[in-house]
């Protein structure tokens, strides 16, 4: 059992990326299924997706290969000119993430499939997310707080692939330890604060894996 492992050739001058999934193939057992993280691209229109590279006890002629894009932005689905090849190309690439997936079928029927990841992103948005700074607020015993996240990320762009999350940094001494349900959304609540401060931060990150963080108090009366 194999691990699907990518290997990236960029061409600077064609803005063509190379992927080529694993090896080897047997005649007996073929298995090369695996979901990796998605692969990040700047700015390209096309990408070479490259199984030539596998090796087996036979003739890669008796081999079947299938490409096929199952994911894709919304009206962005790709074309992949020679799908039914070793070696094909995907075209008519938008800013966004898309999903890749071989199947291979060797002449004993025997068959299994890899599936792998792609985003591309302009040039523009290579950096941290934005964020503006959350404010501090003041509020009562009895209130739930409701925290929202929703203007401080407004200035990113809408086709970005945004994860959040909310941490309680400090509180008073011999308060009950709080929940942030929903911690993972851009908009939660707290609920059963007791009067003190209560300090919180808030990060976001993108599909780069880049994160922009912001620190906030809370003050109950």
């Amino acid at each position: 059992m194999s691990v699907l492992c990518l290997l990236l050739l960029l061409n600077a001058c064609s803005k063509q990326e190379k992927i080529i999934p694993p090896n080897p193939i047997t005649p007996t057992n073929i298995k090369i299924a695996a979901n990796v993280a998605p692969v990040l691209f700047s700015n390209i229109k096309q990408v070479v997706l490259d199984a030539s590279s596998m090796t087996t006890s036979y003739p890669a002629q008796q081999l079947q290969f299938y490409w096929v894009c199952t994911n894709y932005p919304t009206g962005k689905i790709p074309s992949i000119s020679n799908a039914s090849s070793a070696t094909a190309i995907a075209y008519g690439l938008d800013s966004g993430k898309y999903t890749f997936v071989i199947r291979v079928r060797d002449m004993y029927a025997y068959y299994d499939s890899a599936v792998f990841g792609l985003i591309v992103y302009p040039d523009t948005l290579k950096g941290a997310p934005k964020l503006s700074p959350l404010p501090d607020i003041t509020v009562t015993t009895s209130q739930t707080v409701n925290l929202d996240a929703g203007p401080a990320i407004s200035l990113n762009p809408i086709n970005r692939e945004l994860k959040y999350k909310w941490r309680i940094l400090d509180q008073p001494i011999g308060s009950p330890v709080l929940s942030i349900l929903p911690d993972n959304a851009a908009i939660t609540e707290i609920k059963g604060m007791l009067p003190g401060n209560y300090f919180f931060s808030f990060s976001v990150t993108n599909e780069l894996q880049l994160s922009t963080i912001d620190t906030f108090k809370i003050t109950v009366n």
